[in-house]
């Protein structure tokens, strides 16, 4: 190949990869068919986010009312997202189903020296603000789903 048309081809392709690369500056990253393999715009990342953090999950209270937390082990596994479904599960399956998941973490919770001024397990679905609650521990409105003593030995919770 001469020279001039080496030059020419590489000039080709190095224009051809930056074109490449660009190419998704030029899609609406909040259309669903704007993230595509293997050129992604991140849409997640590509307009604000808010704050506000709604969730339900299991946590403890002292018995003077503090809140404790509790670790997913309790509800269902170390993985918190199988905890968070088997939560949900109970509280989309009801309020008898509810309250015997909540007497069942309460009788784990018992069985914890880690967990021992627990007196009270709640499911709660919570809406907070996330660097309030994380940074702060300044937590928002909570929507109470089961309410249940932790059986303690002695017969007091």
């Amino acid at each position: 190949m001469p020279r001039a048309a080496t030059r020419l081809h590489g000039a080709v392709v190095s224009l051809a990869a930056v074109a490449l690369v660009l190419w998704p500056l030029t899609r609406d990253p909040r259309l669903p068919t704007s993230d595509d393999f293997p050129l992604s715009t991140y849409p997640m990342f590509a307009w604000p986010r808010t704050a506000r953090l709604v969730l339900l999950y299991a946590r403890g209270a002292t018995a003077d009312g503090a809140r404790r937390a509790l670790p997913p082990t309790v509800v269902a596994s170390s993985e918190p997202l199988q905890a968070y479904v088997v939560l949900r599960a109970a509280v989309r399956a009801g309020d008898q189903p509810t309250h015997e998941l909540c007497a069942r973490i309460a009788a784990r919770v018992a069985a914890r020296a880690d967990l021992a001024d627990v007196a009270t397990v709640l499911i709660v679905r919570g809406e907070h603000d996330a660097l309030d609650a994380l940074l702060l521990g300044k937590f928002g409105d909570e929507q109470l789903h089961a309410r249940c003593d932790v059986p303690r030995a002695g017969g007091t919770p």
